[in-house]
């Protein structure tokens, strides 16, 4: 099944200040969401993991790549599926139910929505993926034959 996956994030700082000095609730602004992806996926739970690999793990996995910052077992984590599923936490917020992936710096919330055929068939922001065009053999090999090579 296809899902619309919306993602917000929320930055933790001990003092409640983040860096533009305005205070942190304990609630995220969901205002103005990280992004959104349809993602396919065989559960709430784990259509809310590959959206959040696909728009926060692989960029997150390497930056901590890049400073050194954790062991390759942890980075890896972080682009598994699998891995985030097992770590995300249904939580009830002011948008509804969520998913939320908390790491005590920083959080992201995961609002995760069905979407039905003929919602992503019409959605023109949400494009389905094209399928490969395949051709028989013998009408490629044809066509070859009588088509002049470019080179």
């Amino acid at each position: 099944m296809r899902y619309l996956c919306t993602i917000y994030t929320h930055d933790y700082t001990i003092s409640g200040n983040t860096q533009q000095g305005g205070y942190v609730g304990t609630d995220p602004s969901f205002d103005l969401p990280l992004g959104s992806v349809v993602v396919s996926g065989s559960s709430l739970r784990h259509a809310a993991a590959r959206a959040y690999v696909r728009c926060v793990g692989r960029k997150r996995a390497r930056l901590m790549r890049e400073q050194a910052q954790a062991p390759e077992s942890v980075i890896s984590q972080e682009t598994s599926a699998k891995a985030i599923a097992a770590s995300l936490r249904k939580t009830a917020s002011r948008i509804g139910e969520c998913y939320e992936m908390d790491n005590f710096v920083q959080a992201w919330f995961i609002k995760v929505e069905p979407l039905s055929t003929s919602d992503s068939d019409s959605s023109p922001s949400c494009p389905r993926p094209h399928k490969k065009l395949r051709l028989p053999h013998s009408l490629l090999w044809r066509h070859s034959r009588t088509t002049p090579s470019p080179n």
